[in-house]
């Protein structure tokens, strides 16, 4: 597909706009039920594209994930030892629940572990 459209681009046949719409036409969004289902008041590790966070999945909101308790993780460490310990380097707690865009997301995991409260 992505061949296609670079060798339209290059031809002339379409815009750069023209493929960009293209392709974020064929992109499928998040199923937000699914991840509703899954992790609906679980406690959850989420990584997007350039942060890292614990937390309760309490509800999602117009393409958002709000999470309670939650923190960002600003240093996991050993990611598998983060996931299956607990254990992280640096932790900012956030006082309040926080929203996360849904389209930032790069994978979501529930969290068997207490959740990091304390700044560290």
């Amino acid at each position: 597909m992505f061949d296609s459209i670079i060798a339209d681009i290059i031809s002339g046949k379409v815009t750069m706009q023209q493929a960009l719409l293209s392709v974020s036409s064929s992109i499928k969004p998040c199923d937000e039920h699914i991840l509703w289902t899954k992790y609906a008041n679980k406690n959850v590790f989420v990584r997007t594209v350039t942060h890292h966070y614990t937390g309760q999945l309490t509800h999602l909101s117009d393409g958002f994930i709000v999470l309670s308790n939650a923190a960002w993780i600003a240093d996991d460490g050993r990611f598998n030892e983060c996931l299956a310990k607990g254990s992280v380097n640096e932790v900012e707690p956030y006082p309040n629940e926080t929203c996360v865009a849904i389209g930032s997301i790069v994978d979501i995991c529930q969290w068997d572990h207490k959740l990091p409260r304390e700044v560290k």
